[in-house]
């Protein structure tokens, strides 16, 4: 009886289990740009069923049971909101909640001589006055003011202002001020007090002249513009090697990077194919670990006994290469280096679909027309991924990083299979700060390698840096973070592609080939002949034909992965999906796919549409009847505007929309609600 029960019990929670859903994503608030902490607590017909505080600033993770239920979201300095009527019915995998919450209104003002007794505190100094009850938020300062237009940009714009009528708008594009008359920013841009690649794109027309809304709306930013070029001193080793006996020496020692002593070993399995994604470290005969690395697409390995010192080359090395769970030990290393002679992996050697794509960009200010035209170009260089390899598993991440001193000095947004999050995190960045040449390089980098949240799966993984200046060289401690981090990224598997942009010089050119080169990476160069940003030099050694840096990416991507997807059926063309409107069995099965949803709610009514990123449907919901819905591009293009009073739910077909974002709106009772969605074909 016992072992009946003991089965039961097991067959029970085994079940219990199966229900589990796992969920997260990030939260925002549409007027901030920084990451918050939350609690959040989960109700199902007003009964609490969980209740817990982020681990991360800005992101969550839940378990949940298949069912209905409401998001109720608490955080400091605001009022609570409650999201409602969201149905879980399989594994939600990211949802994004973006929310319209009020700030806990606080009046800030000169206090009256004579204090009432009743408002006294004996311990402070009363300074403000907690309003939790009204209904609208104002920051008043040194006397009482009513709702007025906005007529400049105020750098708290969106934060402490409940006003968005902007009928004079400055920013600068290039480097031009330009004024742009009667335009309206929605308040949801205003993320921070800095003009971000969002701010210039994203503001609809309201009666400008032709001329001015051509300045405003920037319309000539679209991928395939940016110009550049590559080179590989891996497969140019002799070039190299004469490249550093001219002119490099003085760099070496400035970095304290010596890669002169190159052992390249080639791995191939037991059918003589190329042994993909191994790790391998080299070894002394005692035992001690001089560097370790992974073997790329095509078996190669590269590995740097001597990389931070001027040491002799040693003799009785061992090689150590791994799969992850079996281990194969090589005695006598020196025949397998630099030879024609292949090492043999003889345990299965498995290749992953996973591709693991990290994006590190300087954003002081010299990085402004990098910056700009960044968002676009990942947009394509990812859709086209997701097209040559529809069998792949793409997962993006991104790190912006500035100097000592400035706002920050690195924000990021973690590797995710919603692309969503990047390009989002992307597109709310701006170039500020700096000052000085250097910048905080190591920072960046080490955020890069620790915090981005890289996979221990044996699989490719590939981190772009988008720079224009080196790291503070005078500070060794800065530099000695630097070679942890190429060492640990080499370790990991993580193929370093530096690109250089306007600005770059001779010692900071060959600190990022030293990158490229300890990682088995290569080097991407901007050049001029796309006109876009400051004067790029030439490029030392050799260099490749001039390319559109999309292009190029895309490319890399593809060869640094080498999967191989079985051929795709042929569309039928009798198809379903090419109505305008989706059919109910589509609608359905939209619905049980719907891996990345985004949410976007104030405290009355919700709107989520699902997928984002969409590809071929969209699929939008609303908590309460929508009276208007448009969708516009980011220039303010309206390719959608339906107002049928009335409207729970929307769907269509999108595949003949160009992959970008887009703005969605919808208003009820005056109330409007909008978001971004990201089409990506």
């Amino acid at each position: 009886m016992k072992t009946i029960l003991t089965i039961s019990t097991f067959l029970i929670a085994l079940v219990n289990y199966a229900q589990n859903l796992s969920i997260e994503g990030k939260i925002r608030i549409n007027t901030e740009s920084i990451d918050r902490n939350f609690k959040i607590i989960i109700l199902q017909e007003n009964h609490i069923i969980d209740s817990f505080d982020t681990k991360e600033p800005g992101h969550y993770i839940a378990q949940i049971k298949k069912g209905a239920y409401s998001f109720k979201f608490h955080t400091e300095g605001y009022m609570p909101i409650t999201v409602m009527g969201l149905n879980f019915q399989n594994n939600s995998k990211n949802m994004n909640f973006n929310l319209m919450m009020k700030r806990i209104p606080l009046i800030k003002s000169v206090l009256p001589k004579t204090i009432p007794k009743h408002l006294k505190d004996s311990s402070s100094k009363l300074d403000s006055i907690s309003i939790p009850e009204m209904t609208e938020y104002l920051i008043l300062t040194g006397k009482l003011k009513t709702k007025t237009k906005v007529n400049s940009v105020n750098k708290n714009a969106g934060k402490d202002l409940a006003v968005y009528d902007m009928p004079t708008t400055e920013f600068v594009i290039g480097s031009k001020r330009d004024k742009v008359h009667s335009l309206v920013t929605p308040p949801f841009m205003h993320r921070s007090g800095e003009t971000s690649l969002m701010d210039i794109e994203s503001m609809p027309s309201s009666g400008s002249s032709s001329s001015e809304t051509e300045m405003a709306l920037n319309t000539s930013i679209h991928a395939g513009q940016v110009t550049a070029g590559h080179w590989r001193d891996l497969d140019n080793w002799e070039a190299w090697n004469k490249t550093n006996e001219n002119a490099i020496n003085n760099y070496m020692k400035q970095w304290g990077f010596y890669p002169n002593l190159l052992s390249k070993v080639i791995l191939v399995d037991e059918k003589g194919q190329a042994a993909r994604n191994i790790s391998v470290t080299l070894q002394t005969s005692e035992g001690k670990s001089l560097w370790s690395s992974v073997s790329d697409a095509n078996g190669f390995v590269y590995l740097w006994p001597n990389l931070f010192t001027t040491g002799e080359e040693l003799k009785n090395l061992v090689l150590l290469l791994s799969d992850g769970k079996y281990t194969l030990k090589l005695k006598k290393a020196e025949q397998y280096i630099n030879s024609d002679k292949y090492a043999v992996v003889n345990f299965e050697v498995k290749t992953s679909q996973r591709i693991e794509i990290g994006i590190m960009v300087d954003a002081t200010g010299s990085m402004a027309d990098e910056i700009r035209f960044l968002q676009v170009e990942l947009i394509d260089v990812i859709g086209r991924i997701k097209r040559e390899r529809p069998c792949s598993d793409i997962y993006t991440g991104s790190v912006f990083y500035r100097d000592f001193g400035d706002k920050y000095v690195t924000k990021f947004s973690p590797l995710s299979d919603n692309a969503f999050n990047t390009i989002d995190f992307i597109g709310e960045q701006s170039a500020q700060g700096g000052g000085d040449f250097p910048e905080a390089v190591e920072e960046g980098l080490e955020t890069s390698i620790d915090q981005l949240g890289w996979s221990t799966e044996q699989c490719t993984k590939i981190l772009f840096i988008l720079l224009d200046a080196p790291p503070h060289s005078n500070v060794e401690a800065h530099k000695a973070k630097i070679r942890k981090s190429i060492e640990k990224a080499a370790k990991m598997g993580i193929r370093i592609i530096p690109i250089s942009a306007s600005g770059i010089d001779k010692s900071t050119e060959f600190l990022l080939k030293y990158f490229a080169i300890a990682t088995n990476g290569e080097y991407i160069y901007i050049t001029n002949d796309s006109k876009i940003g400051n004067f790029h030099i030439q490029p030392t050694g050799g260099e490749s034909d001039v390319e559109f840096l999309n292009d190029l990416m895309v490319n890399i991507i593809l060869n640094y992965s080498a999967i191989t997807c079985p051929n795709q059926p042929n569309q039928n063309p009798a198809d379903t999906s090419k109505q305008l409107v989706l059919t109910e069995a589509q609608i359905d099965s939209l619905k049980q796919q719907n891996q990345n949803q985004e949410i976007f709610a104030n405290e009355n009514w919700s709107m989520r549409f699902y997928p984002n990123p969409a590809n071929e449907f969209l699929f939008i919901e609303f908590s309460e009847s929508a009276e208007k819905i448009w969708i516009t591009t980011m220039n303010g293009q309206t390719i959608y505007n339906s107002q049928s009073p009335g409207q729970t739910s929307i769907n269509m077909n999108i595949r003949d929309w160009n992959s970008g974002m887009y703005l969605v709106y919808a208003i009820k009772n005056g109330e409007t609600i909008s978001g971004k969605l990201l089409v990506l074909h």
